[in-house]
């Protein structure tokens, strides 16, 4: 019988969008573990990770308040290797630095996004539905308003309408474009396409044109 493979994990503190999009692109589960991130696809994050990991930390000089931050807890999976080379622990800083990369990867994603919606001129309601469809990233999780700011902040806008069915090509060719710089997992991708595909029918009889 085999050996049952132990599993090393870091608890990590982090706001839920980005436990969502961390689930849809790391996710590496077994009976044991339905929700365990592995960084393994992705080598630049994974080396991130681990270059904030800290052993036996003391607490000293300022403290950094992180419980108002993040609502969410989430398990990312590290080597017996990593834990004696780098250590075992994220102190507040290093884990607001790691979740600030982390929060920028999502709203690259976000920016990305929007710039070939709102090239065709769809408005910024219909941009954060098909984001939503795309990634499964609800409104608990991150809020209309505060997305919507974003877009608009990072976003310019020009108007030139046509239909649903290029919503779903421009959002597959994001995915890819971020898959290949290495910043999305070909996981992620085929989750989000796979959303994508799954509210077509829905973008296809709504009004999302700016007129």
């Amino acid at each position: 019988m085999e050996k049952e493979k132990e599993r090393w994990v870091v608890w990590m503190p982090c706001k839920s969008y980005v436990k969502r999009w961390l689930l849809s692109n790391f996710n590496k589960p077994d009976e044991n573990w339905p929700e365990i991130v592995n960084f393994g696809p992705d080598k630049v994050l994974q080396k991130s990770f681990y270059n904030h990991l800290k052993r036996n930390y003391t607490p000293r000089g300022q403290q950094w308040d992180v419980s108002s931050r993040y609502n969410e807890n989430v398990a990312i999976e590290f080597t017996k290797t990593a834990f004696d080379r780098y250590g075992w622990e994220l102190t507040d800083r290093e884990l607001i630095e790691f979740n600030n990369e982390l929060e920028a990867r999502v709203r690259l994603l976000l920016r990305s996004y929007a710039l070939g919606m709102r090239s065709m001129g769809v408005r910024v309601s219909y941009i954060i539905k098909g984001f939503r469809q795309m990634t499964g990233i609800t409104e608990f999780e991150w809020a209309d308003d505060s997305i919507r700011k974003d877009i608009l902040r990072h976003v310019s806008s020009r108007i030139d309408a046509n239909f649903g069915e290029i919503l779903l090509k421009v959002g597959k060719k994001v995915c890819a474009h971020l898959s290949n710089l290495g910043q999305l997992t070909n996981k992620g991708a085929a989750e989000f396409t796979s959303r994508m595909e799954e509210g077509l029918e829905d973008m296809n009889h709504s009004n999302i044109f700016e007129i």
